[in-house]
């Protein structure tokens, strides 16, 4: 059994969990390895970008396929897809922060680093990293803990914050929100779509990690929003 990071936005996260948590999907440059990498009974370690909190850990159940079959953007660029067993599943409020003690000073990636010193979230910026036996084997402890104690993290006013500023544009699914994040937030810990930060973040209806799906449809109804400055 071996362990693998899987990010989420906040959003992505919450609609996962409604569609039924058994389908997780990533882009079409991550075929390779999603396909020589991730077996039957590995663990993905669920990772909520912007708010730096673990929130869940799915038990990949089949080997990685590919379906273009649109979900919730048309087209859908998570056609690299495994079916999962959702072993642990947090709210956001009950989900452990990076940036705490027992989590920080326990893993191998951070123990003996400052806490929150900057640049520490490059190691958590892409979908389907390998996370080491060890710190793999205490995340999941830890949120099989939390997920019997439900132990409440409330959210910060700077996680309120970042949760705060949408607006809604249509998609395949009909309407979604489209966030944008305050300009200096988060910038050490961007997840998958750090070179595109300064495009809005799309929160999208879907079972994937990021917002390219949402973005592309976002595009086509409102393409002002999305020039560079």
């Amino acid at each position: 059994m071996a362990y693998f990071l899987d990010l989420f936005t906040p959003e992505t996260w919450d609609a996962f969990r409604k569609q039924g948590a058994t389908v997780s999907g990533f882009r079409e440059r991550q075929f390779a390895t999603a396909r020589d990498r991730i077996k039957t009974g590995d663990i993905l370690l669920c990772y909520l970008v912007r708010l730096s909190r673990w929130c869940g850990a799915l038990e990949v159940k089949s080997s990685a396929f590919t379906d273009s079959t649109p979900i919730f953007s048309d087209p859908d660029p998570f056609i690299v897809r495994f079916k999962v067993n959702p072993l642990v599943l947090l709210n956001l409020d009950r989900s452990p922060p990076m940036l705490d003690g027992a989590v920080w000073d326990n893993l191998e990636e951070t123990k003996g680093i400052t806490m929150g010193s900057r640049g520490w979230g490059i190691n958590f910026r892409g979908s389907l990293r390998s996370i080491s036996p060890a710190d793999g084997a205490f995340l999941l402890r830890l949120l099989r803990k939390h997920h019997d104690a439900q132990t409440a993290y409330p959210l910060t006013e700077r996680d309120q914050r970042l949760l705060a500023v949408k607006r809604k544009v249509q998609t395949l699914a009909g309407p979604v929100e489209v966030e944008v994040p305050e300009k200096g937030d988060d910038q050490d810990e961007l997840g998958e779509n750090s070179a595109d930060s300064l495009e809005p973040v799309v929160a999208t209806d879907f079972t994937g990690k990021d917002e390219a799906g949402a973005r592309v449809a976002a595009k086509h109804a409102n393409p002002t929003a999305y020039r560079r400055s």
